[in-house]
């Protein structure tokens, strides 16, 4: 039995220092090697026997030199591989101020909020903007302040990812709250499928096809209408400081008065800093009813230069 130990024993020793052996020198024998010393030590020379305890080198100055492999730095580990955690949301916040002091008083105010959110399952994308516009004009000892705009917007869409196919079935909600316009509020909300064209981290071009239905509140409610539903979306990452982004949304009116309603828009954005959030916005939107209410413009243009940051 002490015989049979002793000998599980050796196999087990000349396995470990082989193992040591392979694992704390890989050179063979004959080859130039290099070993570094836990006293910080750097020995030169030509490998001519190796153990498990010990190495033999033939160093050119100091000649036959034995090393105890205890005394040998044990190589550094890999640096452990940094892993970089997207997140799923990305957006922007802007803000336009302009104004104007004298005979006529001016303030004009732009902001907007975006953010879209993509995971796995699907891609949500939110859009608020509040614009609003004073005017205060002087005649003598009279003095009048007039809202030449105020208008709020909300907007929220969610697409499905489906593994059958490219194409996302989508639901969209839109409110625009204008108190100068006779329709005062719109409502909108909007489902169908939307169909990537092109979808890489530098460009995406998305379309959209489906139904809408719309209802506009102003004194009285009125009926819920139905419409069709067309848009489209496009943005590009010129580089790491510059993105351009457009998009435009059809609503033809399927009931029998007919007409439609639309909305377009575009953006260029370039960063201050390369490396830092701060950027600035040159943009348009314009919004167009074939059919406007009774004292109603056909289409309304803003356009802005504002002022933000991204995330």
């Amino acid at each position: 039995m002490k015989f049979t130990s002793l000998i599980a024993l050796m196999l087990l020793s000349t396995f470990l220092a082989t193992a040591t052996t392979h694992a704390q020198e890989a050179k063979q024998v004959g080859t130039d090697v290099t070993i570094d010393l836990i006293n910080g030590d750097r020995i030169t020379g030509k490998l001519l026997e190796q153990s498990a305890s010990e190495i033999l080198i033939d160093n050119e100055y100091l000649g036959l030199i034995r090393i105890r492999r205890d005394s040998i730095k044990p190589p550094e580990p890999p640096p452990a591989e940094v892993v970089k955690i997207k997140s799923p949301w990305s957006g922007s916040f802007d803000l336009s101020i302009t104004g104007k002091s004298g005979n006529n008083n001016e303030q004009n105010m732009y902001s907007e909020f975006n953010a879209r959110r993509e995971t796995e399952s699907a891609i949500d994308t939110y859009r608020m903007s509040y614009e609003r516009s004073l005017a205060e004009s002087s005649s003598g000892s009279n003095k009048s302040t007039d809202t030449t705009v105020n208008r709020k917007t909300a907007e929220a869409r969610r697409e499905w990812f489906l593994d059958e196919t490219k194409w996302r079935p989508y639901i969209q909600g839109y409110v625009d709250d204008d108190t100068l316009m006779t329709f005062k509020r719109r409502y909108r909300i909007s489902a169908g499928g939307a169909y990537p064209w092109i979808e890489t981290d530098q460009e995406r071009w998305t379309g959209r096809i489906g139904m809408a239905t719309a209802k506009d509140r102003s004194g009285t409610e009125t009926s819920w209408r139905p419409e069709a539903a067309l848009g489209t979306e496009y943005f590009l990452q010129i580089n790491t400081a510059q993105s351009f982004s457009a998009g435009a949304e059809l609503y033809p009116v399927l009931d029998d008065d007919g007409g439609y309603q639309s909305i377009t828009r575009a953006e260029y954005r370039f960063k201050l800093v390369a490396d830092a959030p701060w950027t600035v916005k040159i943009g348009a939107e314009q919004s167009r009813n074939s059919k406007p209410d009774p004292g109603d413009k056909k289409s309304d243009l803003t356009y802005y230069f504002a002022a933000g940051f991204v995330f």
